[in-house]
């Protein structure tokens, strides 16, 4: 498997209002999920081989809140799909000098994802990256 884009993130402050735009264009919209650990509600949208992740956040402390607090709605984080994830996560962590990690081996917002890695570029975005169990995008 070759790395791939795996979802774009875009924090919003409203899912019915974001997702609208989406549903108006005719692209299929997720059911709504929530996901106490990251303080978040989140719609996936298909679009060709990627997807878009439109994040809400359901507290005022939560990062999203914050991201949005500071730099607006908009683009959040990138998510990578990538062969192997430990030795991605090897390589990122050689070079501290750019981002800081944060692991997370439990599921995260993907059910079929066995880890996620949130990498912290300073860059102006946050980065992902996750290696997908078969293969299969939600």
């Amino acid at each position: 498997m070759n790395f791939g884009l795996d979802h774009l993130g875009i924090a919003v402050k409203s899912l019915n209002s974001a997702k609208r735009i989406y549903e108006k264009l005719g692209l299929s919209v997720s059911e709504q999920e929530e996901v106490p650990a990251e303080k978040v509600r989140l719609v996936m949208i298909p679009v060709g081989q990627t997807r878009l992740e439109l994040l809400e956040p359901t507290s005022d402390d939560s990062a999203v809140a914050k991201f949005i607090a500071k730099r607006g709605e908009g683009m959040h984080h990138v998510c990578l799909r990538v062969p192997d994830l430990t030795a991605a996560v090897q390589k990122l962590k050689a070079d501290m000098s750019s981002c800081i990690l944060r692991v997370q081996v439990e599921s995260c917002l993907n059910s079929s994802s066995p880890g996620t890695e949130h990498a912290y570029p300073r860059r102006g975005y946050f980065g992902e990256e996750r290696q997908p169990s078969a293969g299969v995008l939600r």
